[in-house]
């Protein structure tokens, strides 16, 4: 995977499930912690609270790679 051609492959029928993504990075470690928000931004993931986010489809392959780059 190339993180800018990086995307959630949304092709099939919703199951009407939500995906939640919580991520919640030490102090230290702020600087890749708001990189990683921001791609999940561009991601077009909601936002539930600073640290929590949601998204309708399967998006594990595509956060283990975000959290394994930042």
């Amino acid at each position: 995977m190339k993180l800018a051609e990086l995307e959630v492959d949304c092709s099939g029928k919703w199951d009407r499930k939500w995906w939640v993504v919580v991520a919640d990075v030490p102090t230290p470690y702020k600087p890749r912690a708001d990189l990683f928000r921001e791609k999940l931004k561009e991601l077009k993931f909601f936002v539930m609270q600073r640290t929590v986010w949601l998204y309708p489809y399967d998006p594990r392959e595509e956060v283990e790679f975000l959290s394994a780059y930042f």
